[in-house]
């Protein structure tokens, strides 16, 4: 039996009867004790208090990304499988990202009242513009993906955990420090 808080939309749960068979919403009258999985968004605290309510959970079971509020060495001692969903908005940051550098290089926020304005913003381009990335995880990859279909074409990365030897793009240059990287800017 699975138990979805209230966060998570019905609709995306239809799928998941036939493998859980019932399904129980946070405020459904139950017993707790049946319920094998909890499934949470961001909102939700896994944490003692919470696990206390069930006795037979097997499974935590995290929509979205982070774990910073599931206490995952508490699921540990108990034996708990916690199964997430890491990198399922990665697109969408990294979107973001790149969205939020456009509107700073091209002043945007600031400049796009008048027709006047606009013909100011044509000449702020990313190509050929050296591009800094710190972090070169799941975002930062497809930051990078992103941004060299706009003609950047020189990218100095600053990732203490990549491994330099793993990337054969020859406009990426991993930098060792991030003052090396303010230097080379």
């Amino acid at each position: 039996l699975l138990e979805a808080y209230p966060e998570i939309i019905p609709e995306y749960l239809d799928y998941l009867v036939e493998a859980w068979h019932t399904i129980f919403w946070y405020n459904d009258p139950y017993d707790p004790a049946i319920v094998d999985a909890i499934m949470v968004r961001s909102k939700i605290v896994v944490d003692t208090n919470l696990l206390a309510k069930y006795s037979g959970l097997r499974y935590v079971l995290r929509v979205w990304v982070g774990l910073e509020k599931i206490d995952t060495e508490l699921l540990g001692q108990k034996w708990i499988q916690l199964i997430n969903t890491p990198g399922s908005n990665s697109q969408a940051v990294a979107e973001l990202v790149v969205r939020g550098m456009l509107s700073l290089l091209r002043n945007t926020q600031k400049k796009w009242h008048t027709l006047d304005d606009r013909f100011a913003l044509l000449w702020a381009e990313l190509h050929e513009k050296t591009i800094w990335i710190i972090g070169f995880g799941h975002i930062g990859r497809i930051v990078h993906r992103i941004l060299s279909g706009f003609g950047a074409n020189n990218f100095l990365v600053y990732d203490p955990y990549v491994n330099a030897s793993l990337l054969n793009d020859t406009i990426i240059q991993i930098v060792q420090t991030k003052e090396e990287l303010f230097a080379q800017s």
